[in-house]
């Protein structure tokens, strides 16, 4: 479990330094794709393993109440993904690029952390 959630972690790291190097080629790439099904699928399936792998290795982490809290975050939000419609899914992509957009390299920032986080939590 211990190297899935640092899988994850690096996999948000690389993610984050796309949103923060080139993020205008990542919001293209994002509205390009928001109305395919398999972005959609990928939206759910990462937050749902995240949220699984996070509530099993808590315990044996560093910080066991905050990778279950943030567990039952990634939990709750893919459950909550998987139930949207496509259509529903692919007008909040688009919602959100729309609106805010431009804090894209805050956001990479912020996701920076949170990789990090996860790394350092069970390492």
């Amino acid at each position: 479990m211990q190297y899935l959630i640092v899988a994850f972690g690096l996999f948000i790291l690389i993610t984050a330094g796309l949103l923060i190097v080139r993020p205008a080629a990542f919001t293209a790439f994002m509205l390009k794709n928001a109305d395919r099904s398999w972005l959609h699928l990928a939206a759910v399936g990462v937050r749902l393993a995240l949220g699984i792998v996070l509530l099993v290795y808590a315990p044996s982490s560093n910080f066991p109440l905050t990778l279950k809290i943030l567990g039952w975050i990634a939990l709750v939000a893919g459950i909550v993904l998987a139930l949207i419609p496509s259509s529903k899914f692919n007008r909040m992509i688009h919602w959100v690029f729309d609106r805010f957009g431009r804090f894209t390299r805050v956001a990479g920032v912020l996701a920076v952390l949170f990789g990090a986080f996860l790394i350092y939590a069970v390492a």
